[in-house]
């Protein structure tokens, strides 16, 4: 009697293994079923596409983590004031040189860092607090460097 229960059970396992490589099987060796079909005249219809479902989402007006509106609130026009009614001078943009930092050397001998700088395409050896063709060298990093240009300071980082 167990040994016809064996023999039972085996063969569900071999079924059941065998129903599932053919499932797998069968995706890799046959055509898709959404494939187009070419009839005998030449004309192709596309069997079996699928439109896209299209949505707007709405802001919400309250937010459900924090439990407070999301709206801002709103302002009062602002009061010119007369200083403000005269015409103010636009912005003058300051043209940075162009800029590349290559890398640093630390001795032991030395506490500050030298590094090696490109300033509008003429290299130069400079340690922070150095001034390099009006580019003053502020902090050096290993990966970038802050440097300060008129009053504004940028980061540059290594150049590979």
């Amino acid at each position: 009697m167990k040994k016809k229960v064996n023999i039972l059970l085996i063969c569900v396992v071999v079924g059941v293994w065998g129903a599932i490589i053919y499932k797998v099987a069968t995706r890799y060796f046959t055509p898709p079923s959404d494939s187009v079909t070419i009839s005998a005249n030449g004309n192709s219809r596309p069997v079996g596409i699928i439109e896209r479902d299209t949505f707007v989402l709405k802001p919400l007006a309250r937010d459900p983590f924090l439990n407070k509106s999301t709206n801002p609130p709103k302002r009062s026009p602002a009061r010119r004031n007369a200083v403000s009614s005269k015409k103010q001078m636009p912005a003058i943009e300051i043209r940075w040189p162009s800029i590349k930092y290559f890398g640093y050397i630390k001795s032991g001998e030395r506490k500050a860092a030298m590094i090696l700088l490109k300033v509008d395409n003429k290299l130069h050896k400079a340690r922070v607090g150095d001034i390099v063709d009006n580019v003053q060298v502020k902090k050096i990093y290993k990966d970038s460097i802050g440097v300060n240009f008129n009053k504004k300071s940028r980061t540059f980082h290594l150049e590979k």
